[in-house]
């Protein structure tokens, strides 16, 4: 008759082959790439800059443990397809302001085309430009862009140089993450129509204040007293 009986005896020898063979598998940060290993603490919100290969393994090795963040782990691939897109782009200025003159059906004039070859740089630097499957680039035109032919181009430049202050402290305050959510939810509400909505609502108010203080009667001013 066979022994059914549990042998014990084998178990403390299969618990020491397994920590052998555990003990003999190497971490994967100890051989993973520099990129892999910004990608590993990217995507846990951990924070290495100009950190070298051996401290990019010793901060992965503390941080190996804590959760991957989905959202980040969703802006890591966003912004790795645009530095490709980003790379292949390599369109030189005259070459932007022809096909922008072929565009609009005219020539630009050199201070509306320096703007928008800055717009254009700063843009592409902080990852607003959007590519499309089939080629094309689309960025935000200056503001002064269609209103800069009636102003004198000191003008436009002030205002296109308190607007870059303005782009500038919104980007250098407000982190990666906070940014994407905000864009997202402006281009929805633009593409759904709701901003334009809200604006009209807006317009509409001031015209109809302004209706009521045109129209509206009363005294123009207190009586002094004593008459």
């Amino acid at each position: 008759m066979a022994d059914c009986r549990p042998r014990t005896a084998v178990r403390p020898a299969l618990l020491l082959a397994c920590c052998v063979v555990a003990s003999s598998i190497e971490p994967w940060w100890n051989t993973a790439s520099t990129l892999a290993l910004e990608k590993a603490l990217y995507v846990r919100g951990v924070e290495c800059t100009n950190c070298t290969k051996k401290q990019l393994q010793t901060r992965v090795k503390k941080h190996a443990a804590d959760p991957i963040d989905p959202e980040l782990q969703a802006m890591y691939e966003e912004d790795t397809m645009y530095q490709k897109n980003k790379d292949l782009t390599n369109i030189t200025k005259d070459e932007l302001i022809q096909q922008m003159n072929e565009t609009e059906g005219f020539s630009l004039d050199g201070a509306r085309a320096e703007r928008m070859w800055t717009a254009f740089q700063l843009q592409l630097e902080s990852g607003a430009v959007r590519f499309n499957s089939n080629g094309t680039m689309l960025f935000a035109m200056p503001f002064t862009h269609r209103i800069s032919a009636f102003l004198p181009a000191a003008v436009s430049d002030a205002i296109e140089d308190a607007l870059l202050a303005v782009r500038a402290e919104y980007i250098s305050r407000l982190p990666r993450k906070v940014r994407r959510r905000l864009e997202g939810r402006l281009d929805w509400a633009v593409e759904s129509g709701l901003l334009y909505g809200v604006l009209f609502v807006l317009m509409a108010l001031l015209f109809a204040d302004a209706v009521y203080s045109l129209f509206a009667t009363g005294p123009s001013a207190a009586k002094p007293k004593g008459d």
